[in-house]
């Protein structure tokens, strides 16, 4: 580990990889990709640390918001600002292949 690296997002790393690895190898056991699996992985990747506390291995009962907490205090200049930087960042992974039977 490099000095200086917050313990709190190494775990959260960590969290990750072991989240894709445990569906990775479920894949690999013919485990259909379904919704039970990404809850398995989400309650993987949020067993400890930041968001522990919430409802791992569920989906969000509430609303997502970027910008605001209700749409009456929601930041247009925010949003832009978000979106512009995610379209000049550029594709971060190849495009997935999906292959049948």
């Amino acid at each position: 580990m490099e000095p200086g690296v917050p313990m709190g997002d190494v775990r959260e790393v960590s969290n990750y990889v072991a989240a894709l690895e445990h569906g990775l190898a479920r894949l690999a056991e013919e485990f259909a990709l379904s919704l039970r699996l990404i809850k398995e992985m989400h309650s993987i990747l949020l067993a400890r640390g930041r968001g522990g506390s919430r409802t791992p291995g569920e989906f969000r009962k509430t609303q997502n918001r970027i910008g605001g907490t209700r749409p009456g205090n929601l930041s247009i200049r925010r949003i832009k600002i978000v979106m512009k930087s995610a379209a000049s960042a550029g594709p971060q992974h190849p495009p997935c292949k999906f292959t049948g039977p």
